[in-house]
């Protein structure tokens, strides 16, 4: 979707709904990095679309997560990062009473595909994989989870030091010497 559809499906809603303001309370973690993203989300939706009010509640990280956990929010920004590298890390999470599903996501097409990448289809991975991108996709087009940015970082290493990998799950520094 590009800005100008969005734009006319917001106000879309509105005049469906009879409603021209809206409110929504963003219930966002307590510290700088999530500061700086809520703001910027919240700048960003009210400029583009006309009659939206983002108020952020910022919360620290047991009291946010506390809230999640008894869907007493409207907006979440969460973030999970992988622990270990396989989609199901982000893809399991969102299934029918899952202890992470703190969306009140169900559908029972994605629980089975989910079911069955992690059953029946282990060992067939071309199957697999085909399961896994249509639950995500299935995801997505429900919009259980919109994920909007993904976080990075950079490395300055000297060219004399080599075996360096890294990877968030799997942080080490064995195999790290000077040549």
């Amino acid at each position: 979707m590009n800005m100008a559809e969005g734009k006319k499906l917001w106000e879309e809603a509105k005049k469906e709904t009879g409603v021209d303001k809206v409110t929504i309370q963003l219930l966002n973690y307590d510290n700088e990095d999530a500061k700086k993203i809520g703001e910027y989300l919240k700048e960003q939706l009210e400029k583009n679309l006309n009659g939206l009010t983002i108020t952020i509640s910022q919360q620290l990280f047991a009291q946010k997560l506390d809230q999640e956990k008894k869907m007493d929010y409207e907006m979440s920004l969460s973030s999970w990062g992988y622990d270990y590298p396989d989609s199901m890390t982000f893809l399991d999470m969102f299934v029918t009473d899952g202890a992470f599903n703190q969306t009140g996501y169900t559908n029972p097409t994605y629980d089975q595909l989910i079911l069955d990448a992690k059953g029946k289809l282990l060992y067939d991975l071309p199957a697999r994989w085909e399961a896994l991108k249509k639950a995500e996709k299935i995801l997505l087009e429900d919009a259980a989870i919109v994920p909007i940015y993904q976080k990075g970082a950079s490395y300055l290493l000297r060219s004399n030091v080599k075996g360096f990998y890294y990877a968030s799950a799997l942080d080490t520094y064995k195999y790290v010497y000077i040549d």
